[in-house]
């Protein structure tokens, strides 16, 4: 459903998107489940309605990462194709975690998002933080224009992208709508038993890869723990760019904030994604100019040496 009066808003965007023959997908940067999945949908449900729709940047989308999702079938757009589109931006918070900078050279912008609103960057936008994931909102927002166009293929990535942000439906954020919504997916009879194997299962040798990475965890006052992945340990243990670990020190009933620190080869910086169960996590990440949700946040460092600032914002926190 479309939540906060929105309807009219929503709308408003669906007459924008349908007025364009052309259409490119931006999501942010090292694109999760959530954003490729919500992306992967929009473009499919666009292409059946007849709208050339392409995803900006695929040559970025880690396909470990996104797991089973992954499709190759979508064309990618180049620079000539995005200078004569609209943009749809989805699953992004702020303007400086584009996953590229195509982006300001498209016609017109519109931007579905589950984001805390911190910017405004596009010429219309929904963003509303009622929702667990881009996913949902792109699901409704299918099902609130045109419903005959949704299929099975869309389905799957929707559902995939919602079980991802949601924790497997069990994080705060998942409300009545959202199981009405996966609900009305499961009428398209796709195999959900698969996709939960795509998303969950793992290799052996990466869970050998990632027992041997617990010894890099550092601990502090027993309540925060962070894990830093040098270019040097990413090598070893071929870790993928993009994926800081943090999930190593979930579920751990010390840990009260958690967070991990990669370098970005392309941005030449440190990226650092921060979580907690129950402490509001993006009042730190917002000191350090990121953003995200409550409990699941990220944000960027030029210096290790700022991990202690980290450290002491956390700390600060947790009081």
């Amino acid at each position: 459903m479309i939540k906060n009066n929105n309807e009219k808003l929503v709308k408003s965007i669906y007459k924008t998107i349908t007025s364009y023959k052309k259409v490119t997908i931006f999501m942010h940067t090292n694109p999760d489940n959530d954003a490729y999945g919500s992306s992967l949908a929009m473009a499919r449900w666009l292409r059946n309605m007849k709208i050339d729709a392409r995803i900006a940047a695929t040559d970025k989308i880690i396909s470990e990462i996104v797991k089973g999702q992954y499709d190759k079938s979508i064309p990618k757009a180049d620079k000539k194709f995005i200078t004569n589109s609209l943009a749809i931006v989805l699953d992004l918070g702020v303007s400086k975690n584009l996953i590229c900078d195509d982006f300001y050279l498209c016609k017109d912008s519109v931007r579905i998002d589950h984001h805390p609103k911190v910017e405004t960057f596009c010429k219309k936008e929904w963003v509303d933080t009622m929702y667990c994931s881009a996913s949902e909102m792109v699901g409704w927002f299918i099902l609130a224009n045109n419903p005959k166009k949704l299929d099975k293929k869309i389905c799957e990535a929707l559902y995939v992208g919602i079980l991802s942000d949601s924790g497997n439906l069990q994080f705060p954020s998942t409300q009545a709508s959202t199981y009405e919504l996966v609900a009305k997916f499961y009428d398209y009879k796709f195999d959900k038993q698969e996709k939960q194997k795509e998303l969950y299962l793992k290799h052996w040798k990466d869970v050998e890869m990632n027992s041997k990475l617990l010894k890099h965890i550092q601990v502090v006052d027993n309540q925060i723990a962070y894990l830093i992945i040098k270019p040097k340990l990413a090598k070893k243990y071929n870790i993928p760019d993009g994926d800081a670990k943090v999930y190593l020190m979930s579920n751990i009933e010390e840990f009260k904030i958690w967070f991990g620190i990669y370098w970005n080869k392309e941005k030449q910086c440190w990226k650092v994604s921060i979580r907690s169960r129950d402490y509001h996590v993006r009042e730190v990440a917002t000191q350090f100019g990121g953003g995200g949700h409550d409990l699941a946040s990220g944000f960027t460092i030029n210096s290790l040496k700022e991990v202690n600032q980290i450290i002491e914002a956390c700390q600060k926190l947790l009081q």
